[in-house]
């Protein structure tokens, strides 16, 4: 098991062996989401008592294998997406029994960890800065986006394209506004809605330096598929994306954000309900010049030709010092 912390709701990747039917594996994407599965489950006849497992993680992909003997090739049995918090996670083996009033017993060999050296990206070159726009599609996603009031809703709807808001350039929508970086103290919104089916689209809050594809960013919202409220930051331009933590909300993606400025230090928080009192989710860092974009960014986290995401929004304020 790959485990973010202790706790009962962490973050996790696992790959098991289960009491009769066969090699499984799970995961947790977000703090307090529900655990899903691959639906890739190997099982012999009768079931195996024994197996090899194996777990590799490049970047946030995780994959898992399995073999029944030593001699024998992996076989590549499913493909994950799992954002640790800070890429920082435990690793090691975890046994339960399912039943409460039952003790399991495992019994393991060979336990072995090592460093993978999976190559990073090479770096994008950024293009020439750009004058501020208050709409503006940044890294050429495949369809424009689109922001206006949506009478049916009776709030603010923004569609965004673009492969994602990761790595060491964007694709996605921004709608922005420009003030100096000195006179920003906070921004808050309310995600109506961000429910949606893709796995890495994302629908908040950013602060941003520039219209560059690989500009700094401090970026709070929904993340698809209802994995919650995700933290994400870019501290200075062209340094890979950090995600910092995401925690489960509810199964609409309907929640409050606010990130609240102090110096180059940025501290996200979130809520579920309006009356509800602000929860921390941390603190992130980005560089910026004498001015800065602030605004509400979507992308669909998908290259696909036709792919558009939706996030319905209220109550968006910005406080200035």
């Amino acid at each position: 098991m790959l485990r973010s912390d202790t706790s009962d709701n962490a973050v996790f990747a696992f790959s098991y062996l289960t009491g009769s039917n066969g090699v499984d594996n799970s995961v947790r994407r977000s703090k307090g989401a529900y655990v899903s599965t691959s639906n890739k489950r190997y099982k012999t006849e009768p079931a195996q008592t024994s197996a090899w497992l194996r777990i590799v993680k490049k970047m946030e992909t995780v994959e898992f294998y399995h073999k029944a003997n030593e001699a024998d090739e992996w076989t590549l049995q499913a493909t994950e997406e799992v954002f640790f918090p800070n890429n920082s996670y435990r690793v090691g083996l975890a046994v339960t029994s399912h039943y409460s009033s039952h003790r399991a017993e495992g019994t393991f060999e060979d336990f072995v960890v090592e460093e993978y050296l999976f190559p990073t990206s090479a770096p994008s070159i950024s293009t020439a800065p750009t004058p501020w726009q208050p709409n503006v599609d940044i890294g050429e996603p495949q369809r424009d986006g689109e922001a206006y009031y949506g009478e049916s809703c009776e709030c603010d709807v923004v569609k965004g394209s673009g492969r994602e808001i990761w790595g060491s350039s964007d694709s996605f929508f921004f709608v922005n506004d420009q003030f100096a970086s000195s006179s920003i103290e906070s921004v808050e919104m309310q995600i109506q809605k961000f429910d949606n089916w893709r796995l890495n689209s994302r629908g908040g809050l950013m602060m941003r330096s520039t219209n560059d594809d690989d500009s700094s960013f401090v970026f709070v919202g929904g993340a698809g598929r209802d994995q919650g409220v995700v933290l994400l930051s870019r501290p200075n331009s062209g340094a890979p994306a950090e995600h910092h933590k995401m925690v489960y909300v509810n199964n609409k993606n309907s929640m409050w954000v606010k990130l609240v400025k102090n110096g180059t230090d940025i501290t996200a928080y979130h809520k579920e309900l309006e009356g509800d009192g602000w929860i921390e989710l941390g603190t992130a860092s980005m560089e910026m010049e004498t001015s800065i974009q602030v605004g509400k960014a979507v992308t669909a986290g998908s290259d696909d030709t036709w792919a558009l995401e939706t996030m319905e929004t209220r109550n968006y304020n910005v406080t200035l010092v």
